[in-house]
């Protein structure tokens, strides 16, 4: 018995890999007709919730430094469900905080 893929044997939930680029131009064209890649566009170039991972990467700090903050309450975060984000003005507030900390 031979391993691997064979054409016509599509893996459910992977790309066909017979279909090349087809399957995501057929995607894009999907979203676009009912406009919400212009809204996923948008909300990627300028997200205002961000995940812990993408806050401490914009700060170009650790995960563990940002839990940090949200610890001693100096960054405020929300929750929804599981799941912990930061807003992207709070970010901004820690910011502000600690520049004016530093002018100080």
């Amino acid at each position: 018995m031979e391993l691997g893929h064979k054409p016509g044997n599509r893996i459910p939930g992977q790309p066909d890999p017979a279909a090349g680029d087809a399957g995501k131009a057929q995607k894009e064209l999907a979203a676009a007709s009912d406009g919400t890649a212009d809204v996923q566009n948008a909300f990627r170039a300028d997200p205002s919730l961000l995940t812990i991972r993408e806050a401490a990467a914009k700060l170009r700090i650790s995960r563990w430094t940002l839990y940090g903050l949200i610890h001693r309450r100096q960054l405020k975060t929300i929750r929804i469900g599981a799941r912990r984000l930061v807003p992207a003005a709070a970010l901004q507030a820690l910011i502000d905080h600690l520049a004016g900390e530093e002018a100080a």
